[in-house]
């Protein structure tokens, strides 16, 4: 953000940092991320593909936790390669460039997360 506002003489907006209706952008957003999960989750478990050993209430704190994290780290990933990569490389270089290049990121920053690459069996 300090870069940002002080090297490229950015605002807070051009960086997705927006105040007016935030929160209700983001709760839809995880709304929406809800449904759609929920969705896979549910075909997964139709057609056999996944099952739950044990779910017990002690283990929604984890879940919580989990969730948090992972909140925490989709926004930081997103305002990195969306709010601030592609939007300092399209304005320097063109919106084709910076799509090429944020994906280019994007990709290499999840190469190696595990399920990326799904083998039969």
């Amino acid at each position: 953000i300090l870069y940002c506002k002080f090297s490229e003489k950015r605002n807070l907006r051009s960086m997705g940092l927006i105040k007016k209706g935030a929160f209700k952008e983001y709760g839809i957003g995880l709304i929406v991320g809800l449904v759609m999960f929920s969705s896979v989750v549910l075909i997964l478990m139709i057609s056999g593909q996944l099952s739950f050993v044990k779910v017990t209430l002690s283990s929604l704190p984890l879940i919580i936790i989990f969730f948090i994290g992972f909140m925490i780290q989709g926004a930081s990933e997103e305002f990195l390669c969306r709010g601030f990569l592609l939007t300092s490389i399209a304005a320097k270089n063109g919106i084709i460039l910076g799509i090429i290049l944020n994906s280019c990121l994007f990709g290499f920053l999840h190469i190696f997360n595990s399920g990326l690459c799904l083998s039969h069996r």
